[in-house]
C-alpha cells in the first residue's frame, strides 16, 4: 500500500480526537496523486472530501484491506502496525506547530526520502510534500557497510532522528483548581478537554470582549468569537509601550531570544489583530508563549482560514492571591458552525520557564536552585539548564565531525554532501547522541 498522512513540525497528527489542520488544495493534490488507484480511508476522513470525489473507498479497517497499489489516507489511527505492507509513504508537512496527542509513529530512518517539494495551500502559505520509498535490502546492506567504514575512519556515532516534542498530558478535572503542579509539559487538558461554553454562546456573530484591569492592574478574561472578520488585515504593530503587571525583565542563556518574559497576548494577534491593548497582554514566559499557547492559536487560525467558520475563544489568566504574575492561563475554544467537530479544547498552560525560578508575587526571577552564574559573566545573560528539550529547531548536522549548525551558518555550507544532514528536533537530543554545537554560529 501507499500511505498518505499529514503532520506538524513535531510529527503530530491529532489532538483531542480532531485533526490538527486541513487544506482544500492539499486534498485536491492528494486525489490527483492517486489518479486511477483506489484511495482508502475511514468515515472520519471521508467527511472532509466533497461528496462527488471519485475513487474513495470507506472502511474502518481500511489499512488491512487495501491492496498493494492502493493509497491509504490515515488521520486518526496508529500507522506503525501496517509498516511492513507499505511500499511508499507520502507525508504532507504543515510547517506549523500544533498541539498533539497522536503522533506519526513510523521511524523514517528506515525509509529513503526520494522527493520533496513545497506548494502553497488554501490556508497554509507553504506545505511540504515528501515522498519516501522503502529501502531495498541490498541498499540497506550497502549503507550499513559504508557507515561501518565511516565509523572506523572518523569515530562517528549514529545519525540523529526527529523525535516528537512532549505533548500536554491530560487530567479529568472540573477546572483549574485541580490542576497539578508543572511536571515538564507545557500544558494539560482540564475538564476532560471540554470547554465550558453554553448553547447560548454559539453565535455566528463576531465579537471581542476584554475585561477591565483590576486594582492591581492585572488582566482578566478575554473572550472572542473569532472569524476572518476579526483577523488582521495589516502588519502587526509595536506593543512595547505596555508594561503588564509583574513585568521585571531578565535574561538567561537558556531562553530562546535570552529574554525571560514576553508580552503575551491572551488572544493572539493572528486571531483578533490586537496590538498594544493592555487588557489583552500579560507577563508570560517565552516557554508558555511559544510552547504552550502558540500551537493552539495556530490550530484555530488555520481552521478559520480553511473553513471560514467562527470559533469561540476564551483565555483566562490565573493569578494566585495578589500575585502580579499569572501562574498560567486557561484556554478554551469551540468551533461554532459545526458545534465543536473541528475545534474543541480546554487546557491550562503553565507560566514557567525550565531552569528559572520566578517570584510570582512581583515578577523577579533567579536561576533555579543548584545553578551557578559563571565567573566574570558581567552583564551577560545568566546560564541555566536548557529549555531546548521542549523547543523544536532546524539544524544542519555534520555526521563526520559530529557538529551541528544553524541553517545559515557558514560552516554548514562547507559540509560535504555525504556527511550533511538536515535535522528538525531538539538540541538536547543531538547532544545526547554525541553531537556538539558549532563554535562559529553557537546554536
Amino acid at each position: 500500500m501507499i500511505l498518505i498522512a499529514c503532520v506538524d513540525d513535531n510529527l503530530g497528527m491529532l489532538f483531542n480526537n480532531r485533526r490538527q489542520s486541513m487544506d482544500r488544495i492539499l486534498r485536491a493534490r492528494m486525489l490527483e496523486f492517486c489518479g486511477a488507484h483506489k484511495l482508502w480511508m475511514n468515515a472520519y476522513s471521508r467527511g472532509q472530501f466533497d461528496e462527488t470525489a471519485e475513487g474513495i473507498t470507506i472502511d474502518e479497517d481500511f489499512m488491512a484491506k487495501a491492496g498493494s497499489d492502493d493509497y491509504c489516507f490515515a488521520e486518526n489511527i496508529s500507522v506503525k502496525p501496517y509498516e511492513k505492507e507499505m511500499q511508499k509513504i507520502i507525508l504532507y508537512r504543515w510547517n506549523r506547530v500544533y498541539p498533539a496527542d497522536l503522533y506519526f509513529d513510523i521511524d523514517l530512518k528506515n525509509w529513503y526520502l526520494k522527493e520533496s517539494k513545497d506548494f502553497a495551500g488554501s490556508s497554509h502559505d507553504k506545505i511540504t510534500e515528501e515522498v519516501y520509498v522503502k529501502m531495498r535490502k541490498i541498499f540497506a546492506v550497502i549503507c550499513s557497510l559504508m557507515l561501518a567504514v565511516s565509523l572506523v575512519l572518523s569515530g562517528c556515532g549514529q545519525k540523529g532522528s526527529n523525535a516528537a516534542a512532549p505533548a500536554g498530558s491530560s487530567v479529568n478535572a472540573a477546572g483549574i483548581a485541580s490542576v497539578p503542579a508543572y511536571s515538564g509539559k507545557p500544558f494539560i487538558a482540564i475538564n476532560g478537554n471540554k470547554p465550558n461554553f453554553t448553547e447560548a454562546d454559539l453565535t455566528e456573530k463576531s465579537f471581542e470582549k476584554y475585561s477591565p484591569l483590576d486594582s492591581l492592574k492585572r488582566c482578566g478574561t478575554a473572550f472572542a468569537n473569532v472569524s476572518k472578520e476579526t483577523m488582521p488585515k495589516e502588519d502587526r504593530g509595536s506593543i512595547s509601550s505596555v508594561k503588564p503587571s509583574g513585568w521585571v525583565q531578565a535574561k538567561y542563556d537558556c531562553v530562546d531570544g535570552k529574554s525571560l518574559y514576553n508580552r503575551c497576548h491572551l488572544i493572539g494577534y493572528q486571531l483578533t489583530a490586537e496590538n498594544a491593548n493592555e487588557r489583552n497582554l500579560i507577563t508570560g514566559t517565552r516557554y508558555m508563549n511559544v510552547d504552550g499557547m502558540l500551537p493552539f492559536e495556530n490550530m484555530v487560525a488555520d481552521y478559520i482560514k480553511e473553513t471560514d467558520n467562527h470559533v469561540l475563544y476564551r483565555v483566562t489568566p490565573v493569578f494566585n492571591g495578589n500575585n502580579l504574575v499569572a501562574s498560567g492561563v486557561q484556554m478554551e475554544a469551540m468551533s461554532v458552525e459545526d458545534k465543536g467537530a473541528g475545534i474543541s479544547f480546554n487546557v491550562y498552560c503553565y507560566n514557567v520557564q525550565p531552569g528559572v525560578e520566578i517570584n510570582y508575587a512581583d515578577g523577579k526571577s533567579k536561576l533555579a536552585e543548584g545553578q551557578q552564574t559563571p565567573k566574570n559573566a558581567g552583564n551577560k545573560p545568566k546560564v541555566c539548564p536548557t529549555a531546548d528539550d521542549y523547543a523544536v529547531q532546524s539544524y544542519v548536522l555534520n555526521n563526520g565531525s559530529k557538529k551541528f549548525h544553524k541553517p545559515d551558518c557558514s560552516g554548514a555550507e562547507k559540509i560535504s554532501a555525504k556527511n550533511k544532514e538536515n535535522f528538525k528536533g531538539r538540541r538536547a537530543e543531538l547532544i545526547s547522541k554525541g553531537y556538539s554545537p558549532c563554535g562559529i554560529c553557537k546554536p
